[in-house]
């Protein structure tokens, strides 16, 4: 029900996702302090967490429950108790929870909700407008009283994240796949990744520095390399504007937030940024130069895979490596030509930058969206019990490897699952009976993640798994904690909110014609004329309301 959404935003995000999701480097901190503790005993759950729910089968009344999500691509197909991982759940605690999502728009089925005072017991959904909405409209449950008597949730989310979720001073909704600050929890899903056959053929040159990307990049378009008699792509991303921001990055550091980045202690439209106008000029290069495919903003998802899958790409910039890589194109590669293989490398630097300096991938330590109860619902403290011991390391092993006995029979010394074969190797029918993904609501990112790095580490070599190997060796190195740029929007139907809607349309066409540009000059032109049009659009008044946001978020995280 949640994998594919995890794996496509917050892996890293889930990734991450996460979506919406995603982030200077973090110094390490002292996990134990923040989350539960990776120890074995803490796995195996703390007295607390062990006692919770028990015998509730035998000592309580049944109690059925909504999760409305407020989502047209979620799967509410799975039912309650007809796999392991429900059943074991059902009985700890003599629970059932009824899945449901919208059949049509979701934003207009939760407004005839609210309209008709006809809301579920429970609504996973963004932290946008529509959340505070409810929240204001006094619909919500607080659950700060719930969060005090429980055990899990506190560990698992850090003081700071808690504070900064708190609306009105209150907590109402539960984070799911919430981070902490460990930095060996990191995941991500967005980086630089070489044909390992087309770049041993070219001689395996340096490649650290913008300057070492174009000689590359170079090279193979002199080599005339076919496959399958067509040529190769130099240069390949998700989309035009992908390897905009991609290129963008290298040269900053770190990408825009929602168009804006601090300067002068404000936040400013991104294309105000004398980075800005570096990356495009290199951008526009390679484009004048073909070294970036000519249907880049164009082409849909299946002829970038298409490329992908049969190693027709040197360079691959890519946003949503899980999704155009490991889950479409690697299989078939490996497949097709035996020996070849895609390969994650450091983030390609700008001038006067490490790799070390460049955070593509992102982190909110407030994870992906919440959870909320809603006061529809007759037990609301039973809810969110159970809930409390599904973020528990005890509740993600259940959530995620099923019960003991089909994945594995015992947790290593850090509490993590000894693994007998990886889910990889389940049949459909297998999984299915199991339960695991299909119920991991709310997600713990720093455990799961611990988990899978662990889990992966111990398999021979040829068995890993491809992202999650990327992830921990290449990845996770170089992500930012964005939470101080959390909560940047503007109500809908303000003139803010009008101006912010406008900016998707209009980022989309003028990335395109900066790129397309014939020389440097008009390039430049081009660049200056697209930031007089931003602010007759409004975007001024946007940037005066994302930078009170993002002080009120610096001064809830005490900075």
């Amino acid at each position: 029900m949640f994998k594919n959404k995890y794996l496509r935003i917050a892996v890293i995000i889930l990734t991450a996702v996460m979506l919406f999701t995603t982030l200077a480097a973090c110094g390490q901190k002292d996990v134990a302090k923040n989350t539960p503790s990776p120890s074995a005993d803490s796995s195996k759950g703390d007295d607390n967490t062990s006692k919770q729910g028990e015998s509730a089968g035998e000592t309580r009344e049944p109690y059925e429950f909504t999760f409305y999500a407020n989502y047209d691509w979620f799967d509410a197909s799975p039912q309650w108790g007809q796999d392991q991982v429900s059943a074991e759940l059902k009985k700890k605690f003599n629970i059932t929870m009824k899945l449901a999502k919208p059949e049509g728009d979701p934003s207009q089925k939760l407004n005839i909700m609210v309209a008709s005072d006809d809301l579920p017991d429970c609504i996973m959904m963004d932290r946008n407008s529509d959340y505070v909405r409810l929240i204001e409209l006094d619909k919500l449950v607080a659950l700060d009283e719930y969060i005090a008597k429980y055990p899990n949730y506190k560990q698992a989310i850090m003081p700071t994240t808690m504070n900064l979720s708190k609306v009105n001073g209150k907590v109402y909704g539960i984070l799911n796949w919430a981070n902490t600050d460990n930095p060996k929890a990191r995941a991500g899903n967005r980086g630089y990744v070489i044909n390992k056959k087309i770049y041993e053929t070219l001689g395996s040159p340096k490649l650290e520095s913008t300057e070492d990307l174009y000689n590359y990049l170079k090279a193979v378009k002199q080599s005339n390399i076919k496959v399958d008699g067509k040529d190769v792509v130099p240069l390949q991303s998700d989309s035009g504007i992908a390897l905009t921001n991609m290129i963008f990055g290298s040269f900053n550091g770190v990408m825009s937030n929602k168009y804006v980045l601090p300067i002068n202690g404000e936040l400013k439209f991104y294309f105000t940024s004398p980075k800005f106008e570096e990356a495009m000029l290199f951008v526009n290069k390679l484009w004048n130069e073909g070294l970036i495919n000519k249907d880049a903003f164009i082409e849909k998802t299946e002829q970038v895979v298409e490329k992908l899958a049969n190693g027709r790409v040197a360079v691959f910039a890519g946003m949503d490596i899980t999704t155009y890589i490991a889950n479409q194109s690697l299989a078939k590669l490996r497949e097709k030509d035996p020996g070849n293989d895609y390969v994650v490398i450091n983030p390609i630097a700008g001038p006067g930058l490490t790799h070390a300096d460049v955070k593509h991938n992102t982190y909110q330590t407030l994870g992906w969206n919440v959870i909320c109860i809603t006061k529809k619902a007759k037990q609301p403290e039973r809810i969110f019990e159970l809930f409390d011991y599904m973020i528990s390391n005890e509740g993600q092993t259940l959530l995620v490897y099923g019960p003991k006995g089909v994945l594995y029979d015992e947790l290593d010394q850090d509490g993590f699952p000894i693994l007998k074969k990886s889910d990889s190797e389940l049949t459909d029918a297998e999984r299915n009976s199991l339960g695991i993904w299909k119920w991991v609501a709310p997600g713990n990112s720093t455990f799961v993640n611990l988990a899978k790095y662990a889990a992966n580490a111990r398999l021979p070599k040829e068995k890993r798994d491809w992202t999650a190997e990327m992830q921990a060796n290449v990845m996770s190195l170089h992500n930012v904690n964005t939470d101080e740029f959390m909560n940047l929007m503007a109500d809908p139907n303000s003139p803010e909110g009008i101006s912010e809607k406008a900016m998707d349309d209009f980022i989309k066409k003028a990335i395109p014609k900066i790129v397309m540009s014939k020389n440097a000059d008009q390039c430049k032109q081009n660049i200056k004329e697209a930031i007089d049009e931003a602010y007759k659009l409004g975007f001024d008044k946007v940037e005066k309301l994302y930078t009170s946001i993002w002080k009120e978020n610096l001064n809830k995280m005490g900075k």
